[in-house]
């Protein structure tokens, strides 16, 4: 005699096994749209800047690149003379002659779109382009184990590539011309004190020349066309650094004023107690504001990043270029 199980429909087990199926299938079938979705949209890029409309699509391998397009004023459209590697997050344009591409955060592509060339490609970190975008400055890229101190540089597009290079072999993490800190400006070199942070048996400098190590604690800010500011640390002192360019980038100025960190960061109220305030770990500018020019006197203000344990938000400043 059959059981009387035998005669009903799917056990509750069944049921109960079924759901998870469907739901799993479900899921696989939505994911199979997205990255559908996602595949065809990935490397897509579109923006017009100035006279030029700049289109990018995925490229032939390897997978990572784009092959970009450029079409002008007339609507003649012209194919870029390579692939660019990665994927295209901005163009800017400087007037009718040059375009640069940034790929993947940190990697910059000096364009002609007349001829449709790539002149040039470099690293570059913290990019800021002037108001006319003729002047990007940029720091040097630092590789993810080192630990290294700040060169920052400038790169005209009014010049050659070569004109923008201080090495007998350009392009990479060699290109821009140093302004700051001022021996590499005066020494037209690349080269800064850095270590490998990420193991502990590594060489080291010694506490002095780890002390004086730069580092940026804010964003590059353009106070007008060849004028631009930071904040700049090392573990003894906290500057705004001003950079002159009206000589170009073979001419360049610049003047530091040193910020009171005790009279900005109230040490008492610091979440770890410290004898002498560190100003490259507890001061940070959120902006540099131009306020006035008189001559070689330049002034500003320097809003800085509020916590509990800062005395004051904001600190103007003065700077005194020296004559040419």
């Amino acid at each position: 005699m059959p059981s009387s199980t035998a005669r009903l429909g799917p056990s509750k087990a069944s049921i109960t096994l079924a759901r998870p199926l469907s739901l799993v299938a479900l899921i696989l079938a939505l994911s199979a749209m997205a990255q559908a979705a996602f595949s065809q949209d990935e490397y897509k890029f579109h923006k017009v800047v100035g006279q030029w409309d700049v289109s990018a699509q995925k490229g032939a391998p390897p997978i990572d690149a784009s092959a970009v397009t450029l079409t002008d004023a007339q609507g003649r459209k012209r194919q870029l003379d390579r692939q660019l590697g990665g994927s295209i997050e901005d163009v800017v344009a400087f007037e009718a002659s040059r375009l640069v591409i940034i790929l993947n955060g940190n990697r910059l592509a000096v364009v002609d779109p007349n001829t449709a060339k790539v002149i040039d490609t470099f690293d570059a970190v913290n990019t800021a382009f002037s108001p006319t975008h003729r002047f990007m400055a940029f720091t040097a890229i630092v590789p993810r184990w080192a630990e290294a101190s700040e060169l920052y540089l400038v790169y005209d597009l009014t010049l050659s590539p070569e004109q923008n290079c201080m090495a007998t072999r350009c392009g990479g993490l060699s290109q821009g011309i140093a302004v700051y800190p001022d021996e590499n400006r005066r020494d037209r070199s690349y080269r800064v004190t850095g270590f490998d942070a990420t193991r502990d048996d590594a060489p080291r400098p010694s506490d002095d020349v780890v002390s004086a190590m730069h580092g940026l604690r804010s964003d590059l800010f353009w106070l007008t066309e060849t004028r631009f500011a930071f904040l700049d640390c090392t573990r003894k002192s906290s500057q705004v650094v001003l950079v002159d360019l009206q000589g170009g980038v073979v001419s360049v100025r610049t003047a530091s004023f040193a910020l009171d960190v005790p009279a900005a960061v109230d040490a008492a109220k610091l979440p770890v107690q410290e004898t002498s305030v560190d100003g490259r770990r507890w001061l940070l500018a959120e902006s540099i504001n131009l306020q006035n020019v008189r001559g070689e006197d330049v002034s500003a203000r320097v809003w800085l990043q509020w916590h509990a344990y800062m005395k004051i938000t904001y600190t103007d400043v003065r700077w005194s270029l020296s004559a040419r």
